[in-house]
């Protein structure tokens, strides 16, 4: 997955939340590392939801290696969520990948290392602050920032009724 498919793939599931009216904004953010950081006041994934007992995010994201299961293995359906083999993929392409939600007075923090088997989660008190935010690091180094801010222009332009903003 490139760096352009990497960053384009998060805007849009940032964009989504304000496509269907739960965020008003979208800030897209590179640092001096080149460590890419997306962020929106969007109503976040659900922290407080469950699918078959266990916690939503935790099955978002646990996808990563459902394709890499054992000979044999049968897959059930609610294990498939294209949204969470989407993100997958993205977290595949990365060296590092964290997420925090805040929904419902909660902030759920979760975050995965190159090697790592699954996602590493933690979980505080937040006030009324909702919202996303996903910080990635590419596998083959830093992003680009000439690229990001096109995507992001590019992304944002096909968005006219979404607040896109970049700092890089």
């Amino acid at each position: 997955m490139s760096p352009e498919t990497i960053i384009e793939t998060l805007l849009l599931y940032h964009l989504g939340e304000a496509l269907a009216g739960h965020a008003s904004f979208v800030h897209v953010e590179l640092a001096s590392d080149g460590v890419l950081r997306i962020q929106d006041d969007g109503r976040g994934m659900g922290i407080d939801r469950t699918v078959a007992g266990r916690p939503y995010v935790d099955r978002v994201l646990s996808q990563l290696g459902l394709l890499r299961t054992e000979a044999g293995a049968t897959l059930e359906s609610e294990q498939i969520l294209l949204h969470g083999i989407g993100l997958s993929l993205v977290v595949d392409a990365c060296d590092r990948f964290e997420l925090s939600v805040a929904r419902g007075g909660e902030r759920r923090m979760g975050h995965w290392d190159r090697g790592a088997q699954a996602m590493i989660w933690s979980s505080t008190t937040a006030s009324r602050e909702v919202g996303t935010t996903t910080t990635v690091r590419p596998r083959d180094g830093a992003f680009n920032a000439e690229r990001v801010q096109q995507c992001v222009e590019r992304v944002a332009a096909r968005c006219p009724t979404v607040r896109v903003t970049f700092a890089g």
